[in-house]
């Protein structure tokens, strides 16, 4: 009766240790939105493929780039928050 109640979820990146790259934040973020309107779902178990269940960021992923100035501290977690959710990152123009 209880797995009427639970979900369980997994990374499939065994290759790249699970690491957070790509879409996979966005994705995550999007399933756990559905699970969390499902009326049936109580609980959802996520679990990695392979050695790890994820080895954190894709470090591969975001290459090295030339550091970014911003105007401010707001614009900086901005920034940040967007492209830890979205993998992308905002661009910025001087008025």
């Amino acid at each position: 009766m209880l797995a009427t109640f639970s979900n369980n979820s997994q990374f499939n990146r065994p290759k790249a240790l699970n690491s957070f790259g790509g879409n996979i934040i966005a994705d995550t973020i999007a399933a756990f939105r559905v699970l969390d309107n499902h009326p049936d779902t109580i609980f959802t178990v996520l679990t990695g493929e392979g050695r790890f269940f994820s080895a954190g960021a894709d470090v591969k992923a975001g290459g090295m780039s030339d550091p970014v100035e911003y105007k401010n501290a707001a614009e900086k977690k901005l920034a940040f928050l967007q492209k830890f959710a979205y993998g992308t990152s905002p661009t910025y123009s001087s008025v």
